[in-house]
């Protein structure tokens, strides 16, 4: 009923234009359905985002661009290290490269080290494929987690 009677007004707004007087306007007032869908189906108008918005994410994308390129800078000019997860999860506070030095102090590592170490790369693939799945849920904005990781 709402289609035929927009169409009807429009008819009618489009005869009163015709014999030169101003046409009623559209009853208003209610609950009307076809009012909302026809704004989400309406491909002329578009929905643009603020230009406050605009400015804020532009400036937080070359604040992670600049900061990614701080660190590639960083990585390039440090020396290698020889890979060792149980050296980053032993630290617990304490600093990364007394730790490193510990761990390539002892120079036979044990089985035991070798399977605690796949433990931990494997939760931590296991991160990863659930983050590329979808697994987690939770909506952010992909520029300001960067930003917090970097």
């Amino acid at each position: 009923y709402l289609l035929r009677l927009t169409d009807a007004h429009h008819t009618l707004a489009r005869a009163a234009q015709e014999v030169g007087i101003t046409p009623p306007p559209m009853p208003g007032g209610g609950f009307n359905p076809y009012v909302a869908n026809m704004q989400a189906a309406d491909t002329t108008r578009t929905v643009k985002a603020g230009e406050s918005w605009k400015t804020d994410a532009e400036k937080i994308r070359e604040e992670v661009k600049k900061r990614e390129r701080e660190l590639k800078a960083k990585l390039e000019e440090a020396p290698p290290i020889d890979m060792q997860p149980s050296a980053f999860w032993l630290s617990s506070g304490r600093r990364l490269e007394d730790i490193i030095r510990e761990t390539q102090s002892v120079e036979d590592r044990s089985a035991e080290d070798k399977s605690a170490d796949n433990a931990l790369m494997q939760s931590q693939l296991a991160q990863s494929k659930a983050a590329i799945n979808g697994s987690n849920t939770k909506f952010e904005s992909a520029d300001k987690r960067r930003l917090a990781e970097l």
